[in-house]
């Protein structure tokens, strides 16, 4: 602003009125620092200053008292739903994102939508057999929002473990004409993942050992076992090679004389088994239309032969391969007891297979698991030859089919009750079955009435392996 020498009496009039108002400002200050100095002197004062100053930090605190109150309660509940989703994630099997699944819904299932806290999808990484998981959530604060802080997050972690102990298991599979095609590829399937749950991707374990049982009319213990035969000549009864000829002897074996045949008996006890051989007959004429094979015996001295047996082992590689062989079956006859007395031989410590650990050892699991879609039957009105040779020879006691089909229901119970009093685990499948009268002997020959499985259709069949196999782990939450 520009002035000019007509506003200097102005100018001098305004400077004077600033001066005489600056003189007041200042009496004014003096005389509040004096009524200040005096307030001071007064100790009542003092005390009014620092009450007064406490009140903010201890408002403060309490208010973070009741907003960390509220966070630990979120945590404990994050926590809790956390662990839950956990185990039904180690119990479950499937890919990640199936599993992932099961997660986020058994977690928001333990954390309702309306309790305190806002949580967020849970995370999951596989590592091995650590499933390792974590979650957070975000708790509005209802204090310390006067200081800035409007939200706590609480984060949460576990670790479920598969902790497969010393499993020792034999999976006895209906290997009959009925099961071929779909059912045969539905048992594939549900078997095999039974195996990758259990092994948790290894495919050496040193916790879990499998064993497979394929039985029709008969079972094949492995064409190198011809120590375990009895020997000719002349044959039958024993084995000769010759008589097989131009074929040669496959491994299927007849069952042992009757208490024998239901009984975990050794070679020393209850004797060598005499080898499978069907004589060339009408229903299996090879001595005049030779040996058929395509690659499985349609035609021959081991017509109805199904593949050999795997004894335990804890090679997963091993066992899928067996599984993997599982699919032409030719025999229409049934015999489960002759299937689950081999099942309970594969699971003893005694010859003729000792990979098994003795009965009564500490941390460790026996169990069989056997499968069949229909009743015990001898095909054929009993003409078809089986490990109880053909009906007409009476090995039974009896030439009538239904006779001989219950007498091998009570022999099968026997195995049943004798693996259960051995401390085995006996599970059955009924595969889409309509009778009642199979259902009901397996659900009898289960250790347990929930050890029975009624399954219905492939879908049925592959939850009732993954219910075996979860019960069969143990899960633990670490850390």
């Amino acid at each position: 602003m520009e002035w000019s020498s007509d506003d200097d009496t102005a100018r001098g009039s305004l400077i004077d009125s600033g001066i005489r108002g600056l003189g007041g400002f200042a009496m004014r200050l003096i005389g509040r620092a004096r009524g200040l100095r005096a307030w001071l002197r007064d100790s009542r004062g003092v005390v009014a200053i620092i009450f007064g100053l406490s009140l903010l930090p201890i408002a403060v605190g309490a208010g973070m008292v009741v907003d960390l109150g509220r966070a630990y309660i979120v945590k404990s509940r994050l926590a809790y739903a956390l662990d839950a989703a956990g185990l039904a994630v180690g119990s479950s099997s499937g890919t990640t994102d199936e599993l992932q699944g099961v997660l986020e819904n058994y977690f928001f299932a333990n954390y309702p939508a309306g309790d305190l806290g806002v949580p967020a999808a849970p995370s999951m990484s596989i590592v091995g057999k650590e499933i390792h998981l974590s979650a957070t959530a975000d708790v509005n604060t209802a204090m310390m929002s006067i200081i800035g802080i409007d939200t706590i997050q609480v984060a949460v972690t576990s670790v479920v473990v598969r902790e497969t102990t010393n499993i020792e298991l034999a999976l006895v599979l209906d290997y009959s004409f009925s099961m071929f095609g779909g059912k045969l590829a539905a048992v594939r399937t549900a078997a095999t993942d039974l195996v990758d749950f259990l092994f948790q991707g290894d495919t050496v374990s040193d916790q879990v050992k499998i064993g497979i049982v394929p039985f029709s009319s008969t079972v094949n213990i492995g064409n190198a076992n011809v120590g375990m035969l009895q020997v000719g000549p002349p044959s039958p009864p024993g084995y000769d090679a010759t008589l097989y000829a131009p074929d040669s002897w496959r491994g299927c074996v007849e069952a042992r004389p009757y208490p024998n045949d239901v009984s975990d008996t050794t070679m020393v006890v209850g004797g060598a088994w005499e080898p499978f051989l069907w004589q060339s007959n009408s229903l299996n004429d090879w001595a005049t239309f030779g040996i058929l094979n395509s690659p499985f015996e349609l035609r021959g001295p081991n017509k109805n032969c199904p593949p050999a047996l795997l004894p335990l082992t804890n090679d997963s590689t091993q066992i899928t391969a067996k599984i993997d062989q599982l699919t032409s079956p030719i025999s229409f006859s049934t015999l489960l007891t002759t299937g689950a007395s081999w099942g309970w031989r594969v699971l003893s410590a005694d010859p003729p297979f000792a990979e098994g650990a003795a009965y009564g050892t500490a941390d460790n699991v026996k169990a069989i698991v056997l499968m069949t879609d229909g009743e015990q039957t001898w095909f054929n009105n009993g003409d078809e030859y089986t490990a109880y040779g053909k009906l007409s020879d009476g090995r039974l006691g009896t030439t009538d089919a239904a006779t001989a089909e219950s007498i091998l229901n009570d022999r099968f119970l026997e195995i049943c009750n004798g693996m259960s009093n051995n401390g085995i685990l006996v599970y059955t499948i009924a595969f889409q079955v309509s009778g009642i009268t199979i259902r009901n002997l397996l659900r009898d020959c289960a250790t347990d009435p929930g050890k029975f499985y009624d399954a219905a259709d492939s879908g049925a069949l592959n939850q009732a392996f993954s219910a075996i196999a979860a019960e069969l782990s143990n899960l633990r939450i670490g850390q």
